[in-house]
């Protein structure tokens, strides 16, 4: 924890990927944006987050370090979750192991939102893939309570703990990539995987691939600003359309 809070003082770009125990919820194809938001929810107050990646940038791209937090509180043999947690245990996740050295979920949330968003929020910029289930659980974890009702004082939240907030599909879908691409396909396409090491559905190396596509893309000339607050799959509510009407809450909302 020490080595993250060091580097949080030095970081513009904070990339972040979660692993979560799947999806008890499923959301239909060509679902309203209120429907998606609402299974997100119901989803991520129902269950536990398992795994954090972190990864940190300085405003010039230089890499500063990429960590990966296991929790410890999720427990497969008594917590909600399906199959994907098979894929976790595929990927190298060992639960017991987490269980016996794991970090304290409210432990971690406690310090890094006193010692890094608070003080650096104005500065961090948020860098997510297909991101709104890894903001729900981050701003579920950090703020200790359930998600809000509704998407519009979801993305309020969202910007009052987080502050500004990029998902790269939704850059990668501005840029003409195929929007069925995933996060590996999309990285060996802008030929950033080899910059990388460790293994695919780990949160650590997830969000080392985020950021490295968003640098990319960003170096391509994706004007960041234009993508600012809007998730993939929520995009025609994205947070700097919506405040012109809407009045978002304080941190503590």
């Amino acid at each position: 924890m020490s080595r993250i809070l060091a580097e949080s003082s030095s970081s513009t770009y904070v990339a972040m990927d979660t692993e979560f125990p799947g999806f008890l919820y499923r959301t239909p194809f060509g679902a309203s944006e209120e429907r998606r938001y609402r299974d997100m929810r119901r989803n991520v107050d129902a269950m536990k987050i398992i795994q954090l990646g972190l990864t940190f940038y300085d405003h010039e791209g230089v890499f500063k370090g990429s960590w990966e937090v296991n929790f410890r509180e999720f427990d497969p043999a008594a917590d909600p979750h399906e199959s994907s947690v098979q894929l976790l245990l595929d990927s190298g996740m060992d639960f017991d192991e987490n269980k016996r050295d794991g970090a304290c979920a409210s432990c971690f949330a406690r310090s890094f939102y006193r010692r890094v968003l608070l003080p650096y929020r104005h500065r961090i910029k948020w860098i997510t893939f297909h991101g709104l289930y890894d903001v729900g659980y981050a701003v579920k974890l950090l703020m200790g309570r359930p998600l809000p009702e509704g998407r519009r004082r979801f993305l309020c939240r969202v910007q009052n703990v987080l502050g500004s907030v990029y998902d790269v599909k939704y850059m990668m879908a501005c840029r003409g990539f195929n929007q069925r691409m995933g996060l590996v396909k999309l990285a060996e396409e802008l030929d950033v995987v080899g910059a990388a090491e460790g293994r695919n559905h780990q949160a650590g190396y997830d969000s080392l691939i985020t950021a490295l596509s968003f640098l990319k893309l960003r170096r391509d000339g994706m004007v960041e600003d234009k993508a600012a607050g809007i998730f993939y799959g929520l995009h025609r509510c994205g947070l700097r359309r919506m405040l012109g009407h809407y009045t978002c809450m304080s941190m503590t909302t």
